[in-house]
C-alpha cells in the first residue's frame, strides 16, 4: 500500500517522459533567467513578514516588534507561518530563502497546471505553452521573487484548477480547502470560493446528477472551505479581535458602497484600469486577447463542448477579474495584486484555444495549435522582457535600501546620542523592523492603528490631521521622525508649532517634487527630538555619525554597462552623463544620482552639477548623502559670487521652505 502511494505521488510530481521533463524545465529555466534580471532585489514590504515571522518564532507572539500589541500588520498570514520555521532553524536569510522558495512554488505551479492539461488533452503542448506564457508575464515574473506571498497565490490557484480538471477522490472537499488556504494568503482571494462552487455545480450540470449528488457536492465543497476558514478567523479574532486583517483598514481606498460609488460616477477610471491590465497582460494585443477568449468560451458553449479544463480556467479568470476591478489600485506597479488574474487569464487563453482547435481540426490541428501559442509566446516576450528591465532598473523601494537609509541610520543615531531606549516614526518600516534595535511607528498605518485612528477618516487620508499630531507629538513622541514625499504632506507636522518646539532637522530639505503636485511647500528629511540632544554640538555630530554605505547600481544596470548601453566609466561623455541624467530625474532618481556623481567627481567645481546631484540624492530620499553634495555647492557658489544657488544650498541645509 505503501508502495502504490509513493508511485502515485511520484507520477503526480515527476513528469513520465523526457518531452514532459522538456515540457516543465525549459520554462522554469526562462522563469529563472528572467527573474534573475531583479538581482538580488526585495520588496521592503517583504519585512514586515520576516519580522512577525520572526517574532512568532521566538515566542514573542503575532506583534511587529517583542513587547508591542498583537496587530495583523500583514496581508498574508500563510506566508507568515511558511517562514517561520526557518526562523526556528536559524536558516533564514532575507533575499536567499524567499526567492529559493518561490522559484520552487513556481516550478509547482508549472506541474500542477500542466499535469491537468495533460490530463484533459493527452499532450504535454498545452502545459508548455501555459507555463512559458506565465514565465514571461512581467506581473508574475516580478512579483514571484520580491519576497511577498505572489508564488503561494500561483501556486495554490494551479492547484485549485488541477483539482477540478483531474477531479481525484473528494475532490470537491480538497478544492474547498484550498480555497480556504488561498484566503489564508491574500484576504481578497476568499472570492474565489464563488469560483469553486461555480466549477461544483457546473460539474454536476456537465454530468446530469441528481439535485441531492449536487446538494452533497455542494456541501462537501463549502465543508473543506469552512474547515480551513472557520478557524483561521476565530483564531484571528481571538488574538487580534477582528475579523479582517489590520492591513485592510490601513491600505483601502474605498469601502465596498463607495467603490460602487466611484465606478459609477468615474467610469472612466474603470477603463483605465481595465487598460492597465491588458497592457501589463500583453500590451497592444491585450483587448485581443480577452476578446478572443471570450469569443473561443461562446463557441465551444455553443457546441456543448466546454471541457472541464477550458470551463473551470474561465471561472477562476471571471471572479478573479472582478476581485482584481474591486480591490483598489496598488502604488508597487506591475500589477502586484494581480497574480490570480494574470495567471488565469494564460490558463485560459490556452486551454480554449487548445479545445477550439481541437474541435474544429481535430487531430490535425495540433500543429496549428503549436504554431499559435508560439507565436503568442514570442509576442509576450517581446513585450514582457522590456518591462522587466525596466522595473529592474528602478525596481520598487528596495529592502536593501530602507535598511541603509533608515534602520542603519537611526540605530547609529542613537548610538551617537547614547540613546537606549528610543523609536522612530517613519513610512518605510519592512528592514527597519527586521535590523533596527529601536522601537518603529508605522507612518503608513499597517501595524499602527493609532495612525489609521487619526489620520484617516472613511477611506481618505488626512492632510495635517490635528488629532495625529497629537498623538505625535502628546503620546507617541518618537525620538526620531523620517517622511519623504507624501507621507511628508499627510503628517502635516510642520504647521503645528509644537514640532517646532519638540524636535529639530538633522537633514530635512523643500520638498519641491510634493510641492509641484500639492501646491503645499513643506519639508521631507530626518528630524530628533530636542529633548535627546545633550550638548551644543550634538546635531553636528549626529550629522556626521552615519556613513552609508555605497548603495550598488541594480544587476540589470551594470549588465548594461558592461554591454555599452548605459554611460559608464571614462567612455561616457560630459553631455552623454548630463543628458542620461536629465532622463531618469523623474523615474528613477537613485540612476540620475549615479550619474551626476560621475559628472562632479570629473569636475568638482561644477556649482550646477553638485545643485542636481543633491537634488536627485533628495529625491531618492538619501539626504544624508546629499547633504554632502549641497554642502559642496554652497562654498562654491559662495565663492563664485553665485548668489542664487548659493541661496538654494542654504535653504537645504537649514531644511527651511523655499522663500515665496
Amino acid at each position: 500500500m505503501k508502495r502504490g502511494f509513493v508511485r502515485k505521488l511520484a507520477r503526480l510530481v515527476l513528469p513520465s517522459s523526457r518531452a514532459g521533463v522538456f515540457a516543465l524545465l525549459a520554462p522554469f529555466a526562462l522563469y529563472l533567467l528572467l527573474s534573475s534580471l531583479l538581482g538580488s532585489w526585495i520588496v521592503d514590504d517583504a519585512g514586515i513578514v520576516y519580522a512577525y515571522a520572526r517574532n512568532i518564532a521566538h515566542g514573542a507572539g503575532f506583534v511587529s516588534q517583542p513587547g508591542r500589541s498583537p496587530v495583523e500588520g500583514y496581508s498574508d498570514p500563510l506566508w507568515v507561518l511558511i517562514l517561520v520555521p526557518f526562523f526556528l532553524l536559524r536558516l533564514f536569510h532575507p533575499v536567499i530563502v524567499p526567492k529559493v522558495l518561490g522559484a520552487l512554488l513556481v516550478l509547482g505551479s508549472f506541474r500542477a497546471l500542466q499535469y491537468a492539461l495533460g490530463h484533459a488533452t493527452g499532450r504535454a503542448a498545452p502545459g508548455f505553452f501555459a507555463a512559458v506564457l506565465l514565465s514571461a508575464s512581467p506581473p508574475l515574473t516580478i512579483w514571484c521573487t520580491s519576497g511577498l506571498e505572489n508564488a503561494l497565490v500561483l501556486f495554490l490557484v494551479s492547484v485549485f484548477y488541477a483539482l477540478a480538471v483531474v477531479r481525484p477522490a473528494r475532490w470537491c472537499f480538497a478544492s474547498g480547502v484550498v480555497t480556504g488556504l488561498l484566503a489564508m494568503t491574500r484576504p481578497e482571494a476568499i472570492t474565489l470560493a464563488a469560483a469553486g462552487l461555480a466549477i461544483v455545480l457546473g460539474h454536476g450540470l456537465a454530468h446530469h446528477v441528481t439535485a441531492r449528488q449536487a446538494l452533497n457536492a455542494s456541501r462537501s465543497y463549502l465543508g473543506g472551505l469552512a474547515y480551513v476558514v472557520v478557524p483561521f478567523f476565530l483564531l484571528r479574532f481571538a488574538i487580534f479581535g477582528r475579523f479582517l486583517p489590520h492591513t485592510y483598514y490601513a491600505k483601502r481606498e474605498f469601502f465596498a458602497g463607495e467603490r460602487l460609488r466611484f465606478f459609477l460616477h468615474k467610469p472612466n477610471e474603470l477603463v483605465a484600469k481595465a487598460r492597465a491590465f491588458t497592457d501589463a497582460l500583453a500590451g497592444p494585443a491585450g483587448p485581443w486577447v480577452l476578446g478572443l477568449i471570450a469569443l473561443a468560451v461562446f463557441l465551444l458553449v455553443a457546441r456543448r463542448k466546454l471541457h472541464a479544463s477550458v470551463g473551470a480556467a474561465a471561472a477562476i479568470m471571471l471572479v478573479a477579474l472582478l476581485t482584481f476591478v474591486w480591490v483598489e489600485d496598488d502604488w508597487m506597479g506591475e500589477l502586484r495584486f494581480g497574480t490570480a488574474v494574470v495567471a488565469s487569464t494564460w490558463l485560459t487563453a490556452v486551454a480554449a484555444t487548445a479545445a477550439v482547435v481541437h474541435e474544429l481540426l481535430g487531430g490535425r490541428g495540433w500543429r496549428a495549435l503549436g504554431a499559435l501559442c508560439a507565436l503568442a509566446c514570442l509576442g509576450v516576450l517581446g513585450r514582457g522582457v522590456p518591462r522587466i528591465l525596466e522595473f529592474a532598473a528602478a525596481p520598487t523601494l528596495p529592502y536593501e535600501d530602507v535598511d541603509r537609509q533608515y534602520a542603519r541610520k537611526f540605530d547609529d543615531y542613537a548610538r551617537a546620542l547614547d540613546v537606549h531606549d528610543g523609536s522612530v516614526l517613519l513610512p518605510d518600516c519592512g528592514a527597519t523592523l527586521v535590523s533596527s534595535h529601536l522601537r518603529v511607528l508605522d507612518l503608513a498605518g499597517l501595524f499602527e492603528p493609532d495612525v489609521v485612528r487619526t489620520l484617516r477618516r472613511g477611506s481618505h487620508w488626512l492632510h495635517g490631521s490635528p488629532e495625529f499630531s497629537d498623538w505625535v507629538l502628546e503620546t507617541a513622541r518618537p525620538t526620531f521622525i523620517a517622511t519623504h514625499g507624501f507621507w511628508s504632506y499627510f503628517a502635516g507636522l510642520d504647521q503645528d508649532p509644537r514640532f517646532a518646539r519638540d524636535y529639530v532637522a538633522v537633514n530635512a530639505y523643500p520638498d519641491s517634487a510634493v510641492e509641484e503636485i500639492t501646491k503645499t511647500k513643506l519639508r521631507s528629511g530626518t528630524f530628533v527630538r530636542r529633548d535627546a540632544l545633550r550638548e551644543p554640538g550634538d546635531i553636528e555630530r549626529l550629522r556626521g555619525s552615519y556613513r552609508p554605505y555605497p548603495r550598488p547600481e541594480p544587476l540589470v544596470t551594470r549588465l548594461r554597462m558592461m554591454l555599452g548601453l548605459e554611460p559608464a566609466g571614462g567612455e561616457a561623455t560630459d553631455e552623454q552623463l548630463r543628458a542620461a541624467a536629465k532622463s531618469a530625474r523623474e523615474l528613477n532618481p537613485n540612476r540620475a544620482a549615479s550619474l551626476l556623481a560621475r559628472l562632479v567627481a570629473r569636475h568638482p567645481d561644477d556649482v550646477e552639477a553638485n545643485v542636481t546631484l543633491g537634488e536627485a540624492l533628495d529625491r531618492s530620499d538619501r539626504a544624508d548623502e546629499a547633504r554632502a553634495a549641497w554642502s559642496h555647492a554652497l562654498e562654491l557658489a559662495q565663492g563664485k559670487g553665485d548668489e542664487a544657488h548659493a541661496q538654494l544650498a542654504e535653504q537645504r541645509l537649514v531644511g527651511a521652505p523655499p522663500s515665496p
